[in-house]
């Protein structure tokens, strides 16, 4: 028998995406909750998983445009593994005046933005907008030197995995490029790169097999050590969400599975 999250008693607030993602379907969108009497609760008791290595409570959805705070800061919640990441003015932003942008260094590195952590629902999407100017191979514009993949993992500390090999799909503005070099972090893996002027719009599906689980989301850069770097990816409006054909009586229907 399917057990079912009752969310009514929760102080969480339910809103619709806002106008910059038409003509996209609308998604409702669940403030975090901010009631610490969660902390110590359990998703398979139908009531919220908390990260074990957080003193914070984890939220249902994330719904991000960067413009709260001031560069370079990330917004709360939003962490990074070096300080390429940050938090930019981005005059041709989706939401301005903001949005997360990564450098491409001219050298090899590793650089990961994480969102903050949620747990996964049943038709559970991601959308975010993107624009970029990364390393590509003019000569056969299928590979490249750079590039950006999103990943997934069940913790904290992961370990993370592409989006696309734990049933995560693309509904649109998937994976353009294959690294096709072996000193980069991604190599042989697929990859957004080249030179994208204006943001476009990705929409994730989220793996269903992972209903009911916690889940941490990165954005990760990758690139190699031929010594050419580029202005790099921008990031915008990031937002996890339900489509609205699915909502019902705020409760979401949790099938428990095995988690990453």
């Amino acid at each position: 028998m399917k057990n079912k999250i009752d969310l009514s008693g929760m102080l969480m607030t339910v809103a619709k995406f806002s106008a910059c993602l038409l003509p996209l379907a609308p998604l409702h969108v669940v403030a975090q909750v901010v009631d610490t009497s969660f902390h110590n609760s359990n998703l398979r008791d139908g009531t919220l998983l908390r990260d074990p290595g957080s003193d914070a409570p984890l939220s249902f959805l994330v719904d991000e445009s960067f413009d709260q705070v001031a560069p370079p800061v990330l917004p709360q919640g939003w962490r990074s593994n070096a300080t390429n990441w940050q938090t930019v003015e981005d005059l041709g932003a989706s939401s301005a005046p903001n949005a997360a942008h990564v450098f491409e260094p001219p050298f090899i590195s590793d650089n990961f933005l994480f969102a903050p952590a949620f747990i996964s629902v049943a038709h559970m999407q991601l959308r975010f907008k993107q624009r970029m100017d990364i390393e590509y191979s003019k000569a056969a514009p299928d590979f490249a030197y750079d590039g950006v993949v999103l990943e997934i993992a069940g913790s904290r500390n992961g370990p993370f995995f592409d989006i696309e090999n734990k049933g995560g799909t693309f509904a649109s503005g998937g994976y353009t490029h294959l690294i096709s070099i072996s000193n980069n972090p991604l190599a042989g893996r697929n990859v957004w790169s080249g030179l994208v002027p204006d943001y476009q719009d990705v929409v994730v599906n989220l793996p269903p097999s992972l209903i009911g689980c916690p889940l941490f989301v990165r954005w990760r850069m990758g690139t190699d050590g031929d010594l050419v770097g580029a202005d790099g990816y921008y990031l915008d409006n990031v937002q996890f969400g339900v489509p609205n054909e699915y909502i019902f009586a705020d409760k979401f229907e949790v099938t428990p599975q095995a988690c990453l």
